[in-house]
């Protein structure tokens, strides 16, 4: 008798282990979460290239208002954003020193500022940004009250990036000017 209950069990969970696995309810989106100047944001994993540790980032001494800091990243400079000034504009500088969210797309990279360590989570889908005083470059926010930074906005912004030069095509031409 022992021996038909056992086959019966088995049976069963083979049947269990047989069904195909049930698709998730709702689509869910990899984010990067960290926190900025006592805020708890989030970029989509997509357009995150990397995670730089901290203590690496330079500051600028005469920089913009929204760039605080350049990053030496495999022999190319980044230039790296105040995220707490980017958010809100009448934030203080932040102090930097910390890790650096390297985000890019199709053009060149942009680095920003957080204030501790970065972490990977899901999110079902994204409501409607909070509402903020200005014009902050932000996609929605989870349930949990993370704020999903957009990436796109940032990485289109001209106020975030410098234009790179060649010197050498600022050389002048030695036959405009007379050699002294």
């Amino acid at each position: 008798m022992a021996d038909t209950q056992d086959r019966g069990l088995l049976a069963e969970r083979a049947a269990q282990l047989a069904r195909p696995a049930a698709a998730p309810d709702e689509p869910t989106v990899a984010l990067l979460s960290f926190t900025v100047n006592h805020t708890r944001c989030a970029l989509e994993l997509a357009c995150v290239r990397e995670v730089l540790p901290g203590g690496l980032a330079a500051r600028l001494p005469t920089g913009r208002h929204l760039l605080g800091w350049i990053v030496n990243v495999r022999g190319e400079l980044l230039a790296v954003a105040d995220t707490a000034r980017v958010l809100d504009p009448s934030a203080p500088p932040g102090a930097g020193g910390g890790p650096v969210v390297v985000v890019g797309g199709p053009g060149a990279p942009l680095g920003l500022a957080i204030d501790g360590p970065a972490d990977l989570v899901q999110a079902t889908t994204l409501l409607p940004p909070p509402p903020t005083g200005h014009a902050a470059p932000l996609s929605g926010a989870t349930s949990d009250g993370l704020v999903v930074i957009d990436a796109a906005a940032l990485l289109a912004d001209p106020r975030l990036f410098v234009a790179r030069e060649n010197p050498m095509e600022r050389m002048p031409d030695p036959r405009s000017e007379p050699v002294r």
